[in-house]
C-alpha cells in the first residue's frame, strides 16, 4: 500500500485523534542524510534488534560466482543516493577515486536525489519502465517495495564469495544491530551504508548545580531531574522562563517517531511479533500491550507535570544550550549542530549524551538510516556493484564518511581510524559507546506507512485534551490501524479488537 492511497481506518485514524485538535496530519518524511542529521522497543529484555528474530546469515565461503577479472572489465554501472551537502561531496570523492584507481576499470555513475522519498517515487518509476539503477542506497522499508515488483539482489552469494566477498572476520566486523536489520528470512537483501540514531542530550553542569552527580539510571531519576531543573527556573526571578526546564521532547509539536521507539525498548515494549508463517494473515504489529503503554503512561505524566515540552523556538538546539531543558532529544548526527549552538550561546556547560532511561536495566537508542541494495541486472552489473560496495564500506573509506556526517561507524574496525576525531570529538564517542543499547526499526515494507501511524498517535499523545487514561485505547486504535496497513482493510483481524468510537471528551 502506497502513501498515496491511504486506507479507510487510516483516514479514520487521524480524524478520530485529530478531533479538537487545530494541528495537521502528515506523513513523516524518511531522514534525509545531511551533514548534522539523518533527514529521513519493565518486561523482557529485548534482544539487540527490535525488528523480528531472524535465522543467522552463516557464512558459506564456497565459490559461487563463476565470473572473471575481464569480465567486469568497463562495466558501467549507475548508483542512486540521497547524500547531499558535504556529505555527497565525500560519497562524489569517494565514486570518482574509485572510477580512477578500480583495476577493473569499472565506472560507476553516480545519481544524487534531493531525498529518500524523491528517490523512491523516481525509482518506482524506473521499475514501471524497466530501466531501474543497478546500486541503490535507501531505507528497508522502502526497498522491500521494490522488492515486491522488480525483486532486490540476494547478496548472499556476493558476500560469501571466497574471491569476490568478505571474509568470516569481515562480516562480523559489523555491528550486529547493523547488519541483521537486512536480514530477512535467511536472505541478506542488503548492507548496510549509514547509521544514525536518536538519543537524549543532558546538561551534566546544571544537573550537578542542582545536587545531581551522576546521570539517571532509570525513569524515576530521569524524573526527578526533568522536575527538579523545572522547579529551579520557576524559583528564581525571570518569570518569563517559568515554562522551560526539563526534557525539551522535540521542536514543533509531534516527537520523533525512532525517538518514540527508544522509550518503548527502553520499557521493554516489543512491537513487533514475527509471524509464525512467511505467509500470515496476522498483523505482526502489537502497539497494544502492557510495556508500550507504561511508556506512553510515563512520558504524558512528565508533560502533565510540566517536566516535559516541546521547544518554544524552532531551533531547540540554541534553546538546551541556553539552560532551557535539561534534557532534549537529539541524535549522533545532530550533535556537531548542538556543539555549535553552545559555541553560539558561549556556554560554558558540559554536556553529553545519554540513552532513554529504563525503569529496569534495558536503557536503548533506536538506530535507523539507509542501506545498499543491488537491483537486477546482468551478472557482470550486479558483480560490479558488489565490488563498488564492499571498496566503500572499508574501514578507511567508512572513516571518512563517519567524520563529514558524524554517523555511527558500522564496524568496529572503522575505530582504529577514528583515534584522533574521537579524541576531539567526545560527544559522538559518548553515543558510540551506546551502541549496545540499540535498537533497529521493524525489518517491514508496511514500516513505511505504519511509521505515520506511530508519529499520529504520538502527537495525540501530548495535544492538550488528551488525558493520561486514554492511553490504552489510543494504543487499541493504533494497532488496529497498523493491522489495517499492513494487511489491508478486508482481513478479519483489522475488525477483531473492539475500539471506542471516539478517544476525545465530547465538548
Amino acid at each position: 500500500m502506497t502513501k498515496q492511497s491511504l486506507p479507510f481506518w487510516t483516514i479514520g485514524f487521524i480524524i478520530v485523534l485529530a478531533a479538537c485538535s487545530n494541528g495537521s496530519s502528515r506523513l513523516p518524511a524518511t531522514r534525509t542524510s545531511t551533514t548534522g542529521q539523518v533527514s529521513q522497543t519493565p518486561g523482557t529484555p529485548l534482544p539487540v534488534s527490535q525488528t523480528p528474530s531472524q535465522p543467522a546469515h552463516t557464512p558459506t565461503l564456497q565459490e559461487t560466482l563463476d565470473l572473471t577479472d575481464e569480465d567486469l572489465r568497463g562495466t558501467v554501472i549507475h548508483f542512486w543516493h540521497a547524500w547531499s551537502g558535504e556529505s555527497g561531496k565525500v560519497i562524489r570523492q569517494l565514486v570518482d577515486e574509485f572510477n580512477l584507481s578500480n583495476r577493473w576499470g569499472i565506472v560507476v555513475v553516480p545519481v544524487m536525489h534531493s531525498s529518500y522519498d524523491e528517490l523512491n517515487a523516481e525509482l518506482d518509476i524506473s521499475l514501471a519502465q524497466r530501466s531501474p539503477p543497478d546500486l541503490v542506497a535507501a531505507f528497508l522499508h522502502q526497498a522491500l517495495s521494490w522488492n515486491l515488483v522488480g525483486g532486490l539482489v540476494e547478496l548472499d552469494r556476493y558476500v560469501d564469495d571466497p574471491t569476490w566477498g568478505m571474509s568470516v572476520s569481515e562480516q562480523e566486523d559489523f555491528y550486529p544491530v547493523f547488519w541483521e536489520q537486512d536480514l530477512l528470512a535467511g536472505k541478506l537483501l542488503g548492507i548496510p551504508a549509514q547509521r544514525s540514531g536518536q538519543m537524549l542530550y543532558y546538561n551534566r553542569s546544571w544537573a550537578e548545580e542542582l545536587g545531581f552527580n551522576s546521570e539517571p539510571s532509570n525513569t524515576e531519576a530521569f524524573a526527578d531531574q526533568a522536575c527538579a531543573s523545572l522547579e529551579a527556573v520557576r524559583a528564581d526571578e525571570d518569570p518569563a522562563n517559568n515554562n522551560l526546564g526539563g526534557w525539551i521532547i522535540a521542536e514543533g509539536d509531534r516527537p520523533d517517531y525512532s525517538a518514540l521507539l527508544g522509550w518503548i525498548a527502553s520499557f521493554g515494549g516489543k512491537i513487533f511479533q514475527p509471524p509464525a508463517t512467511t505467509i500470515s494473515t496476522r498483523s505482526p504489529y502489537r502497539f497494544d500491550n502492557p510495556q508500550v503503554e507504561d511508556a506512553f503512561t510515563f512520558m504524558r505524566g512528565l508533560y502533565d507535570d510540566g517536566c516535559a515540552r516541546f521547544a518554544t523556538a524552532s531551533y531547540p538546539q540554541a534553546e538546551f544550550a541556553a539552560r532551557g531543558g535539561l534534557f532534549s532529544t537529539g541524535s549522533i548526527m545532530g550533535i556537531p549542530s548542538q556543539k555549535v549552538a553552545f559555541t553560539q550561546a558561549s556556554s560554558q556547560d558540559e554536556w553529553t549524551v545519554i540513552p532513554f532511561p529504563s525503569p529496569g536495566s534495558q536503557p536503548a537508542v533506536s538506530v535507523y538510516g539507509p542501506s545498499f541494495q543491488i537491483l537486477p541486472s546482468s551478472p557482470e552489473q550486479q558483480l560490479a556493484a558488489w565490488v563498488f560496495t564492499k571498496w566503500i564500506l572499508s574501514p578507511e573509506n567508512q572513516a571518512r564518511l563517519v567524520q563529514e556526517t558524524s554517523a555511527f561507524p558500522l564496524r568496529r574496525s572503522v575505530l582504529e581510524h577514528l583515534a584522533t576525531y574521537r579524541r576531539l570529538n567526545p560527544h559522538w564517542a559518548a553515543a558510540v559507546d551506546l551502541l549496545s543499547s540499540a535498537r533497529a526499526e521493524p525489518a517491514l515494507q508496511s514500516w513505511d506507512t505504519v511509521r505515520w501511524a506511530l508519529s499520529d498517535a504520538s502527537t495525540q499523545l501530548f495535544r492538550s485534551y488528551f488525558t493520561i487514561d486514554q492511553v490504552p485505547n489510543l494504543l487499541a486504535l493504533l494497532d488496529r490501524t497498523a493491522a489495517e496497513l499492513h494487511l489491508g482493510p478486508d482481513l478479519d483481524e483489522v475488525f477483531a479488537t473492539p475500539v471506542p468510537a471516539t478517544l476525545t471528551p465530547t465538548p
